[in-house]
């Protein structure tokens, strides 16, 4: 068979628009359709309280009291005009996120062989609208959107460059170099707006780096206009970057030596692996259909990046299969080398070239039934995963609820960790609720500072002078109706808390309602009113010590006899 038998005929290019925005239509609708499903969690509260602050002050407030840039702050701030509900916190990224499209159309365009280009930026750009991952990404209220637009940006920008090597090649100072210029720029702003977006960005950088350097050698032919354009990108990179270097060191300096995100084992990196590649990021549990589904899509890539190798295709392979691996090598490295980050979430962004690597290998079956059928079958995996993204449980309502109608008066809600009160905090003024949320003030930027009680576990913040008067005072103005919110990230066994300070005066049990031991509500009972009673019929210890299934057991205090 003549490779002309395999070129696909290609339709006149107005019906391929009408493709391409019917998908960007229906992945606008995938995402807004589940915009307001879940609540507001911890971390999308804290965008809510920085982004509240006035213009001016987000910066110094966010370096302050934060470890992220500010941009997504200040984006945010935008929305506000809106509310401050789901909606509002939440459709700057899924429009960041939507605008990743037509940038993964283009560099699949640029990088698929003549008469596959239109075919394959379509089966990109439904991969990446119907991927879970991404819905996720584009439905959080953090800066995670804005690094995935910003990498997508820099992955367009590589891609144009080895597509069009001959431009790529003259110097963007002379007049000929006009269009390598604009992509060049577009290159400078997408690695600057990664690091302002997260200080992860500046990792993603470093990728794009080793990747430029590696298409200088094999792709331009070590052309020294083309060194000269890859170092003037990174200077004015880094020119745009510079008014947050001095935030960033100072943020790095003030995270502590131990963190809660542990290094994971080895069926913890697999399953991560599946769930980042694979597009199921539900795969939470040993599901043998979730995995051979995960393993199946991480296959179609893995087959397509071995024949680009054995093709010697450095300038297919470079942007799309090179960029995924330097990416996910970093993070490897560094959570082994230097310590844990390998947070999903954080990988997310990665995957704009995954999806171009997919539909490559789709594109390159020469039976067109099979090819569209495996395109339709891979892209139903993909939507049913993304329909199953969002959590429609409504725990930190009922539970406040529950609080308000068992208090005999205003209760108070005491959280550890004081960012826990923002999000309780939030919910709180949303319902119109009458509690007074209190927050334990975690040591920042030092864990141990002034600790008068060790918790044992790394990263949890030791109760400080200043947290015991707090909750000293907390106590006495309220000695009665009194809950405690503990976030199991900090505090895994409650007893690490109650038994040091207030196992002599008080009793808890837990409240239920809530969905899992990783966020924990307690009521305190004091023992003086229980008239002589056990404190074990208050429930406690029933939970304890917590066991969390990807970590093992942790139990902080000593256990009850």
């Amino acid at each position: 068979m003549s490779d002309s038998d395999l070129v696909i005929e290609k339709p006149d290019a107005s019906r391929w628009r009408v493709f391409i925005l019917a998908v960007f239509v229906c992945a606008a609708i995938l995402r807004i359709v589940q915009i307001q499903n879940a609540e507001i969690w911890l971390d999308e509260a804290m965008t809510w309280h920085y982004a509240s602050q006035p213009w001016a002050e987000i910066a110094d407030f966010v370096s302050s009291n934060d470890v992220h840039p500010p941009l997504h702050y200040w984006f945010t701030k935008l929305f506000l005009v809106f509310g401050d509900g789901a909606f509002a916190l939440r459709i700057g990224p899924v429009l960041l996120e939507l605008l990743a499209l037509p940038l993964i159309y283009w560099s699949a365009f640029n990088l698929a062989p003549e008469g596959r280009k239109r075919a394959v930026g379509l089966v990109a750009i439904v991969l990446a609208a119907a991927s879970a991952n991404m819905v996720s990404t584009g439905l959080l209220a953090r800066s995670y959107a804005g690094l995935y637009l910003c990498f997508t940006i820099c992955f367009a920008a590589l891609s144009w460059i080895v597509a069009h090597r001959e431009m790529a090649v003259k110097s963007v100072f002379t007049s000929a170099g006009g269009p390598a210029a604009l992509r060049y720029g577009a290159l400078a702003l997408g690695l600057a707006g990664m690091a302002w977006f997260h200080n992860l960005g500046l990792l993603y950088g470093a990728a794009v780096g080793v990747i430029a350097f590696l298409i200088w050698i094999f792709v331009l032919g070590r052309r020294l206009a083309a060194f000269v354009n890859f170092a003037a990108a990174a200077g004015l990179a880094f020119l745009l970057y510079l008014p947050q270097l001095g935030t960033f060191l100072r943020q790095l300096g003030s995270v502590s030596s131990d963190y809660w995100i542990q290094q994971p084992s080895l069926f913890g990196l697999i399953r991560s692996f599946l769930q980042i590649f694979g597009q199921n990021p539900a795969l939470q549990k040993t599901s043998v259909v979730g995995m051979a589904l995960a393993g199946l899509v991480c296959l179609i890539g893995f087959c397509t990046a071995l024949a680009l190798i054995r093709q010697r295709n450095w300038a297919v392979l470079l942007p799309t299969a090179g960029l995924l691996v330097a990416v996910y090598g970093l993070f490897v490295l560094v959570t082994f080398g230097v310590k844990p980050i390998m947070l999903n979430r954080t990988m997310y962004p990665m995957l704009a070239p995954w999806f171009v690597l997919l539909a490559l290998g789709v594109c390159a079956i020469s039976w067109p039934a099979l090819r569209w059928g495996l395109a339709t079958g891979l892209t139903a995996i993909l939507l049913f995963a993304a329909l199953h993204v969002t959590d429609s449980t409504r725990w930190r309502s009922e539970v406040l609820q529950q609080i308000a109608q068992d208090a005999g008066s205003a209760p108070t809600l005491i959280t550890v960790p004081n960012a826990a009160a923002v999000m309780m905090d939030y919910h709180t003024r949303r319902l119109d609720l009458a509690i007074n949320t209190i927050p334990l003030p975690a040591p920042y930027p030092d864990h141990s500072e002034g600790a008068r009680f060790t918790t044992g576990w790394p990263g949890v913040p030791a109760l400080n002078d200043r947290a015991l008067q707090t909750l000293e005072t907390a106590l006495a103005d309220n000695p009665e109706d009194v809950w405690v919110f503990l976030r199991a990230y900090w505090i895994y066994d409650p007893d690490a808390l109650f038994k040091p300070y207030l196992d002599q005066r008080y009793c808890y049990q837990p409240v239920d309602g809530l969905p899992s031991k990783l966020n924990m509500v307690f009521k305190l009972a004091p023992r003086a009113t229980l008239a002589g009673g056990p404190c074990d019929d208050m429930g406690n210890d029933v939970h304890f010590p917590y066991e969390r299934p990807d970590y093992g057991r942790y139990s902080l205090a000593e256990p009850t006899p």
